[in-house]
């Protein structure tokens, strides 16, 4: 997704300046097209600040359609998670810091409701249709249109996004019930719309920080290349049942690029009679099951190998994850995206579940169950705590496929269940 973003910052930076026509205050209004995609916006002066008259409909990764429906993106513009909607705006604007909103919501009040602008606000900037509970006045040609809110709530409520900085993105709102503007709580990972300003003068400092950005992430990924160019693949011969497996060394750690298939007493296919993703085993038994001269790794060991990585898709074996999770939603990269550079091929194992009873004679008998296959896995790790990753954060405890490092707790065991996970082995 970093990389992404990075490409579609350069492309706004790089792209061709378009010149407005001034517009008149107060309902007057002009064109802009976007160079990027063609796409014709209207455009509203009001005070001295002029905006587009329309939503951004510009189509990007981490954007998407209410519904999937194209004809939404046609009416209410595209939702844009806040890390795309700071880079979204073409060359010649921006989104709006919170001062900017502030500037539009109480030019537009007036003197009506100076010391409290929103209601007044936001009466005034609502399109004259399209509101299923109460239309506004657009006095200024602002028509703002209900475009939901995370890929819900489409007529009803709109929310747009302010550039408040790296840390502390912030949504402005138009509630369907009420007429109101107003700070909503700070939210990130959510879905918006927006809505771009056209620089000023003194947007001159803005610019060469995002060029600052832009810099940063370049950097970034060129580091990330030259750490993957000295990955060092192998294999190794384990003597105890003859088996292969494919090994890797990524800085200063070597892994088994398999999950281990050592086949002993404490350990089962996860619902696969060939076990071609390698066996899962009981906490006990994982604790010892590494070959001579393997080890189970610790949980220091898989926040370095995580650290070195910086957590990237591309630990993930290609072509069998699948996604676990609404996609049109969430800004995830897809299963298509993993590409497995480092040679890890991290496996959706799941996990299993052993249970054990005693039936009318007294003897004991175990049943297993399996869950996560394909979409997720568990490793051991050798404080008997566990380390997963998953196709994204569905529930599940991980997030955007990063690793959840769980910091050597216990395995929380659950009376007669004992859980089954994979093992991966890491080189002494």
């Amino acid at each position: 997704m970093k990389k992404q973003l990075a490409k579609l910052a350069l492309t706004a930076a790089l792209g061709l300046a378009i010149t407005l026509t001034a517009c008149e205050e107060k309902g007057g209004g002009s064109t802009f097209t976007d160079s990027r995609d063609g796409k014709e916006y209207k455009t509203v002066k009001i005070g001295e600040q002029v905006w587009m008259a329309e939503n951004l409909n510009y189509d990007v990764k981490c954007s998407g359609c209410y519904d999937k429906d194209p004809a939404n993106c046609g009416k209410y513009g595209r939702l844009y998670d806040w890390g795309t909607a700071r880079r979204a705006c073409p060359k010649g604007w921006h989104l709006p810091s919170n001062e900017e909103w502030d500037i539009l919501y109480k030019f537009v009040a007036g003197v009506e409701n100076t010391e409290s602008p929103s209601e007044t606000a936001a009466k005034y900037l609502k399109a004259k249709s399209g509101w299923n509970n109460g239309n506004g006045e657009d006095k200024y040609g602002f028509s703002a249109l209900p475009g939901g809110v995370e890929f819900s709530h489409v007529g009803d409520s709109a929310r747009w996004w302010s550039d408040y900085g790296s840390y502390n993105p912030y949504g402005r709102i138009t509630q369907y019930h009420y007429n109101d503007a107003y700070w909503p709580s700070p939210e990130g990972d959510l879905y918006f719309s927006v809505r771009c300003l056209q620089n000023g003068a003194d947007y001159a400092a803005k610019e060469a920080e995002m060029a600052k950005e832009i810099e940063a992430e370049m950097a970034k990924e060129a580091a990330a290349k030259s750490k993957r160019e000295k990955v060092k693949k192998g294999t190794f011969t384990d003597a105890r049942d003859g088996k292969k497996y494919k090994t890797v060394q990524l800085d200063k750690q070597t892994w088994m690029a398999e999950n281990l298939n050592y086949k002993v007493e404490g350990s089962v296919c996860s619902g696969n009679a060939d076990c071609e993703w390698g066996r899962l085993y009981d906490k006990e038994t994982a604790m010892k099951v590494c070959p001579n001269g393997w080890h189970l790794p610790s949980g220091k060991e898989w926040k370095t190998l995580f650290e070195f990585t910086d957590g990237d898709n591309n630990l993930k074996a290609k072509g069998i994850w699948k996604e676990n999770g609404d996609f049109a939603s969430r800004c995830l990269d897809t299963v298509e995206d993993f590409t497995d550079d480092y040679g890890f091929s991290a496996l959706p194992i799941g996990w299993g579940i052993r249970e054990n009873s005693t039936d009318e004679d007294g003897d004991s008998n175990s049943s297993y169950s399996f869950g996560g296959s394909g979409v997720g896995g568990n490793w051991w790790n050798s404080a008997g705590s566990y380390e997963s990753i998953y196709g994204n954060d569905g529930g599940w405890g991980g997030s955007e496929f990063e690793w959840s490092y769980w910091g050597g707790e216990e395995r929380p065991e659950d009376g007669n269940k004992t859980y089954l996970l994979g093992v991966r082995c890491v080189q002494n």
